[in-house]
């Protein structure tokens, strides 16, 4: 296990685009901002939410009606559980579509996270992430949870998300408390990791901003050659995978193109931002359903930037 990576301030467009390299990314404001909002942690999260309710399981498309699974969880019983060592895998976890009902349940607290998150991005890619309290509330009442791009993520002991890579210039995943492994893989390590495409990302139905390993189960599996389901995925013994196992406080950059694959080794919070362009929205205003069809397609000289960026 890794965690031997460079610290940087902030973000650099260098780091979005000339060098994609996953680094640390140094914040004390944002841990203060966390705290502040009662979000240190999960017995925090119990002691200021605890009368609250949250929504628990997997969505397609951000769909709630296409997901029977899903459902609604006092916070203060939830983390109860968690805390007690319950296993409560994919129907106990809050995803993509409960973190980001979270903050729009709670605007306030989006958006001082969302300036605060801001300050470690360079120019060009801040504004996109303040969004209007009056849009966030609308938004939550029309079920839009593509409205913002911040998530709040919990899951219980030996939950395991899929290996993938999300084709987004970039995501800072803060992990804030318990144990979480995370391993990433280096993008030319592609062509082993057996990825599709069109594997239904939580986006507003845009199922191209994510690629999907065909491995299922344990991916340690498939790397151990003595392991019988290493023989369905020899290509997996040509990767080069970088396991980190978070520390609380800590802020890991994820660029472009770089695999991940998640367990938790025990109860665990988290807070991710996908880094998106500030010309992204201007983008999609003019082309609905517009997808990335790589990461070039984030590239400041990109096509699609050209279009957002004409008159």
């Amino acid at each position: 296990v890794s965690s031997a990576l460079p610290s940087v301030p902030r973000i650099e467009v260098l780091h979005l685009v000339d060098e994609p390299r996953p680094v640390w990314v140094e914040s004390a404001a944002l841990w203060r901002t966390l705290e502040a909002e009662g979000l240190s942690g999960l017995t925090a999260l119990r002691r200021t939410f605890g009368s609250e309710r949250i929504l628990l399981g997997e969505a397609p498309d951000f769909d709630i009606s296409r997901s029977p699974h899903m459902r609604f969880s006092a916070i203060e019983a939830y983390v109860d559980k968690l805390l007690a060592g319950a296993e409560l895998h994919t129907g106990g976890r809050v995803s993509e579509t409960g973190g980001r009902a979270f903050f729009l349940d709670h605007p306030e607290i989006y958006d001082r996270l969302a300036k605060t998150y801001a300050e470690m991005l360079p120019d060009g890619y801040r504004q996109s992430q303040i969004v209007d309290l009056d849009d966030l509330r609308q938004a939550l009442s029309e079920e839009d949870y593509n409205a913002i791009d911040m998530t709040l993520w919990i899951a219980s002991k030996s939950y395991k998300y899929v290996l993938h890579t999300d084709i987004v210039p970039g995501t800072l995943l803060t992990h804030i408390s318990g144990k979480k492994r995370i391993t990433l893989f280096p993008q030319a390590d592609a062509p082993f990791l057996y990825l599709k495409r069109g594997q239904g990302r939580e986006h507003s139905g845009q199922d191209n901003w994510e690629e999907v390993s065909a491995l299922d189960g344990d991916m340690w599996q498939a790397l151990d050659k003595r392991h019988p389901r290493s023989k369905r995925f020899p290509l997996m013994q040509k990767s080069s995978p970088m396991a980190i196992d978070l520390l609380p406080g800590t802020t890991l950059y994820i660029p472009c193109g770089w695999a991940h694959y998640v367990e938790y080794l025990g109860p665990a919070m988290s807070v991710s931002l996908n880094i998106v362009p500030d010309w992204l929205p201007d983008l999609l205003e003019e082309e609905e359903g517009w997808s990335p069809r790589a990461c070039s397609d984030w590239h400041p000289d990109s096509a699609a930037a050209r279009r957002a960026s004409d008159p």
